[in-house]
């Protein structure tokens, strides 16, 4: 939690890609980990500190399945 007055973290990512939804979690998952999961403030976890991705797929784009350069430029903005 965020001290002092226990407040919750909202976080929001948009994007216009067009992404399938297994690879689109998978690479929120992993940047997770490399920046919110190592947050901390007061040295308590929050189970109210949220992350929602959204990817709308409007780019009209070719759709990322699988890993390849086009997830590997997608997935590094995550942690930009």
């Amino acid at each position: 939690m965020i001290h002092p007055n226990m407040a919750t973290m909202l976080s929001f990512v948009t994007c216009d890609a067009v992404v399938s939804t297994a690879l689109w979690q998978q690479m929120l998952s992993r940047a997770a980990d490399k920046s919110f999961n190592q947050i901390t403030v007061d040295g308590d976890t929050s189970t109210n500190d949220t992350l929602i991705a959204l990817a709308n797929g409007q780019s009209r784009t070719s759709a990322i399945t699988e890993m390849g350069a086009n997830a590997e430029k997608l997935e590094a903005m995550l942690t930009a």
